[in-house]
């Protein structure tokens, strides 16, 4: 019995699943996107102008999450050195990161965001036009890669804030297709290199950063990576491959939180995050 109706389960399509599966939590991002602008600000002396919606998902965590906090703090301090910079966001979910380059580091400082997920990148793009950085912040609905093409991914829906996985056992009907981009190849749109690069993408962090080889191990740019060890173990991968590969790209000075840390330190706890310099 439970068999038929895991199968019936399955003709609904999954967008339409995420929602049933979590009713109050459908209803609550309903009732907030209803909502006008807030004005918010994540501290570091500056304010936007964003949907509720994103500060309840998302935002709030770069305050409130300790890890995430530390992380965003490290960020802020790096990003003090750069004026009018290019900054690469993969993984950029709702924007925060990128909404921090272009209000903080002069007014030619240009960010592009990657995500995989519609809904992350609709509202990144609607917070840039709020706060008049559209022409700043080029949005691209695509995950990135070692290698171009596409990429099967599992829509996590409300349950995850809309954040996009690697499939595990879910059915082919349940993936959705997206573009797959390396930092080569964006780099090469560009006609120049990013100047920093943040990457986030819940386990696929080694193909990353060999698709951003030729940049990446031929200029001084600093990468700000988040390490999902637990995504990385749960394919079968071993997450020291990440440390491997950002050394053979010529990075040798690592930190968390401001802090020394070494590579071999990389796999101590399910999420690792990081600032790597040549």
């Amino acid at each position: 019995m439970n068999s038929l109706l895991r199968n019936m389960a399955r003709l609904v399509p999954r967008n339409l699943r995420n929602h049933l599966k979590a009713p109050r939590q459908s209803f609550a991002w309903w009732r907030a996107s209803r909502r006008p602008p807030v004005s918010y600000s994540p501290g570091y002396g500056w304010t936007f102008r964003c949907p509720r919606l994103a500060v309840d998902a998302a935002f709030h965590l770069q305050t409130d999450d300790p890890p995430q906090a530390a992380e965003f703090a490290e960020f802020m301090a790096l990003i003090e050195g750069y004026r009018d910079p290019l900054f690469l966001d993969i993984g950029c979910h709702f924007g925060m990161f990128s909404f921090a380059v272009v209000a903080k580091c002069g007014p030619k400082a240009r960010a592009v965001a990657i995500d995989p997920s519609a809904s992350a990148c609709a509202m990144a793009t609607r917070i840039a036009g709020i706060n008049g950085w559209k022409d700043r912040i080029e949005v691209l609905r695509a995950a990135a890669g070692d290698v171009p093409g596409e990429l099967e991914m599992i829509d996590g829906g409300v349950m995850c804030a809309g954040y996009f996985t690697l499939p595990a056992d879910q059915p082919k009907r349940d993936r959705v297709v997206v573009p797959q981009l390396t930092i080569d190849e964006l780099a090469g749109r560009w006609k120049r290199p990013p100047d920093i690069v943040k990457i986030d993408v819940e386990g696929f962090e080694r193909e990353v950063l060999v698709g951003g080889t030729r940049t990446l191990s031929s200029g001084d740019i600093p990468v700000c990576l988040e390490i999902h060890n637990h995504y990385m173990r749960d394919r079968g991968l071993d997450p020291a491959s990440v440390g491997e590969q950002l050394l053979a790209l010529g990075y040798r000075r690592f930190t968390r939180g401001g802090e020394a840390i070494s590579p071999a330190a990389f796999q101590e706890g399910d999420i690792v995050r990081i600032v790597a310099r040549k």
